[in-house]
């Protein structure tokens, strides 16, 4: 699998990485693999994902259900950061509710809030916080 995934040598050096979409897609990837992915930067996650995309909708693309997998789940050997603007309303509420799942279930999560909206002109400065906070173990 590890060939397959083009991944590291362990999980714990292994990092996935992706911003709103991505970054959902991201923390589905670790939930979903965390025996090949053992830490995820998630920049704006759209966990508030409302259906805009047509096609091939994925389960764990509607509004809550990656939070409830992660309830609902036993915990994971995973590091997670996770990181919304201040401007970002919805999203940025929906990603402190999943930071409270992870910190209730024990994880090792960083959360950040910036001053900021949903944007590139962010995320190419948070994504270097993301990599301190799951290498700097």
């Amino acid at each position: 699998m590890r060939t397959e995934w083009k991944a590291g040598l362990t999980p714990e050096t292994t990092i996935v990485t992706g911003s709103s979409f991505g970054g959902l897609a991201s923390l589905f990837i670790g939930f979903d693999h965390s025996d090949v992915v053992g830490n995820v930067i998630s920049n704006s996650a759209a966990l508030q994902y409302n259906g805009i995309i047509d096609s091939d909708i994925a389960p764990w693309a509607e509004p809550n259900a990656l939070i409830d997998q992660y309830a609902k789940s036993p915990k994971l050997a995973l590091d997670i950061y996770l990181d919304a603007g201040q401007f970002e309303a919805e999203l940025r509420d929906m990603n402190r509710r999943l930071r409270d799942v992870l910190v209730a279930k024990g994880y090792a999560v960083t959360h950040a809030e910036y001053s900021g909206g949903h944007d590139y002109w962010m995320w190419r400065h948070t994504i270097g916080d993301g990599l301190i906070a799951v290498l700097a173990k």
